[in-house]
C-alpha cells in the first residue's frame, strides 16, 4: 500500500505540471490499469481466502479470479471514464486566472497543448466553444465540454518532439490516422451532443417535475412496505379485519373470500411474532404454528388451512357454508390470541 501511494503521488506531481499534456496519457492510462487491477485482484484474493477459511468455497478457489479480476477492473475503467466524460474538466490556468493569481508561462512551450495561443480564463473558454460549435475538423482538435483532442496535425506535430521515444512516436502516428478515419463519427456524435443540451435547457423543468414524481413514488413505495412490517400497523389491519370480516360479515364469495380469511390469519399470527415468509407455502407456515402453539389453536388454524387450500385447488365450488366456517374460526383464534 505505501507503495502504491508513493507512485500515485508521484505520477499526481508529474501530472499537474504546466509543462504537461495529452502525451502523458501514454504514461498515466497503463498506470491506471495496473493500479486498478492490483486492488481488485487484492480484494477477490482476500475475499476468496475468507470464503476457504470459513468452509463456503472449494479448495481450488483460485480458478476465475483472473477473469474476475479482469472483469471488475474494465467495469471501474469504464465507469470512471462516464463520468469523466459527463463531469466539466476545469483548467489549471483558468482557475489561477479565474481567482487572481499569476499564470506561469513557460519559456520556451505552450502553457497547454489543448489550449491553442497561450489563451487562458474566459478567452479560452470561449475559443473552445467556439471551436465545438463549429465543428470544423481543420487545424483544431474535436472538443467536448470542458477539454479539447487534438487533431491529427498536432499530433503528428507532437511526435516530431525530440527525444520521444519510438515506440510512442509510433503510437501517436497510428492515433492521428485512427482519428482522421474516426473524425466524421464524432462530429455526428457532438452534434448530438449539442442537441441534447440544447433540449435540457428547454425542458430542465419538465424533467424536475418528472424526476420529483419518481421520488414521491419511491417514497411512498417504500412507505408502504414500512407499514408491513410495523407492529402497530399490523395491530390496525388485525382490528380492521376483525371488524369488517367478523362483526360485518363484508367477505367476498368464493376464492377470493377465502383468501380474505386467509390473509386474516396471517396478520393475526405476525402480530404474536410468527409472520410469514413470501417463500413459505401454507402448508410450511401451518407447520410453524403447531411448533409455537401447542394448544387447541393449532386445529383452529389448521381446519382454516385446509379450507383456504380447497377453495384455491379443489375441485368442488366454494360454498357460503365453508366461509361461515372459516369466519368463525377466525373468530375463535382472534379471541384466543387478542
Amino acid at each position: 500500500m505505501t507503495i502504491a501511494l508513493t507512485s500515485l503521488a508521484l505520477v499526481l506531481f508529474a501530472a499537474s505540471h504546466y509543462r504537461a499534456d495529452w502525451t502523458m496519457l501514454f504514461y498515466i492510462l497503463p498506470y491506471l490499469i495496473i493500479a486498478v487491477f492490483t486492488l481488485v485482484a487484492s480484494q477477490i484474493g482476500q475475499r476468496s481466502d475468507d470464503l476457504r477459511l470459513t468452509g463456503l468455497a472449494r479448495t481450488s478457489s483460485g480458478q476465475g479470479q483472473g477473469a474476475a479480476s479482469s472483469a471488475a477492473t474494465l467495469s471501474i475503467l469504464l465507469l470512471g471514464g462516464v463520468l469523466y466524460l459527463l463531469t466539466p474538466q476545469v483548467s489549471w490556468p483558468y482557475l489561477e486566472s479565474r481567482f487572481g493569481q499569476d499564470v506561469p508561462h513557460a519559456p520556451g512551450g505552450e502553457l497547454e497543448q489543448a489550449e491553442s495561443g497561450g489563451q487562458t480564463g474566459s478567452a479560452a473558454t470561449k475559443s473552445q466553444g467556439g471551436t465545438a460549435e463549429n465543428g470544423s475538423s481543420g487545424g483544431q482538435g474535436l472538443q467536448w465540454p470542458g477539454m479539447q483532442w487534438p487533431s491529427p496535425q498536432e499530433m503528428r506535430t507532437a511526435a516530431q518532439r525530440p527525444h520521444m521515444p519510438r515506440w510512442q512516436k509510433s503510437a501517436i502516428e497510428e492515433l492521428a490516422g485512427f482519428s482522421e478515419t474516426l473524425q466524421p463519427v464524432v462530429l455526428v456524435v457532438f452534434d448530438w451532443w449539442r442537441w441534447l443540451k440544447q433540449w435540457l435547457r428547454e425542458h430542465w423543468l419538465d424533467l424536475m417535475f418528472a424526476l420529483l414524481g419518481l421520488i414521491m413514488l419511491a417514497v411512498i413505495l417504500a412507505f408502504r412496505h414500512l407499514l408491513r412490517e410495523t407492529p402497530w400497523a399490523i395491530w390496525l389491519s388485525s382490528r380492521w379485519d376483525y371488524w369488517y370480516l367478523c362483526r360485518c360479515g363484508r367477505h367476498t364469495a368464493g376464492e377470493r373470500g377465502a383468501r380474505q380469511y386467509y390473509r386474516a390469519m396471517e396478520r393475526l399470527f405476525a402480530l404474536g411474532d410468527l409472520p410469514r415468509s413470501r417463500f413459505s407455502n401454507s402448508q410450511e407456515y401451518l407447520a410453524q404454528i403447531r411448533r409455537r402453539h401447542r394448544s387447541h389453536l393449532h386445529t383452529y388454524a389448521e381446519e382454516l388451512t385446509q379450507l383456504f387450500e380447497a377453495a384455491r385447488y379443489g375441485p368442488d365450488r366454494f360454498g357460503i357454508s365453508d366461509l361461515q366456517r372459516m369466519r368463525q374460526l377466525y373468530r375463535y383464534m382472534y379471541r384466543e390470541l387478542i
